[in-house]
């Protein structure tokens, strides 16, 4: 079956679908240019463990990586809306929502059997319900200092109950403070500051 995907340049939107159950793709290399990523583009692609994403990519559709292995992805600096169940059930232990990204949609990051930690910026102004639900391991979200009740107040209707923490570093020194290159489930953020 397929296991590595190059799209070419010209490609502005990933559709619904396309590769959808893909079972075998491992790789996946998205060019610049590329602005949407469609509903359940990559559904069930259960042995793509990486991506990384252009600075063109403004939106990831409902369940487009649901079910994925992925164990790291890059966001980059232009991803703006993460849809409904975007990475239900993937494998990351961390994850770090760059300083493009206003909304999160429900269920976007629940059921991450391996989710310890998220790192959410200060752009954000909409967070689904359940967003971290059923994240057995998650013990903390660490917000922004001075937007800890605010992010309260947008994640009031998860069931999730952690601890939230607030510090004054920039969003790249918290993922220096989780990164841990004995672990291969991490995800890699590129450099932003909130």
């Amino acid at each position: 079956g397929l296991q590595s995907v190059t799209l070419p340049n010209n490609i502005i939107e990933i559709s619904n679908g396309v590769f959808s159950s893909c079972r075998n793709l491992e790789t996946l290399i998205l060019p610049e240019g590329i602005t949407n990523i469609g509903v359940w583009a990559f559904y069930y692609c259960d042995n793509l463990t990486s991506i990384i994403f252009p600075k063109s990519l403004r939106s990831v559709g409902k369940e487009a990586f649901a079910n994925c292995r992925l164990y790291s992805f890059d966001m980059g600096n232009g991803l703006q809306t993460i849809g409904d169940y975007a990475f239900y059930r993937c494998s990351f232990d961390s994850v770090v929502v760059g300083n493009s990204v206003t909304n999160i949609g429900s269920r976007a990051f629940s059921e991450c059997r391996f989710l310890q930690k998220a790192f959410l910026s200060s752009s954000i102004e909409h967070i689904g319900s359940d967003a971290f639900t059923g994240n057995q391991l998650l013990e903390s979200i660490y917000v922004p200092c001075g937007e800890i009740e605010r992010f309260k107040e947008m994640l009031q209707k998860d069931s999730t109950k952690v601890k939230y923490e607030s510090s004054p570093y920039k969003l790249e020194t918290y993922f220096k403070l989780v990164e841990n290159p004995n672990r291969r489930m991490t995800a890699f953020p590129s450099p932003i500051e909130v």
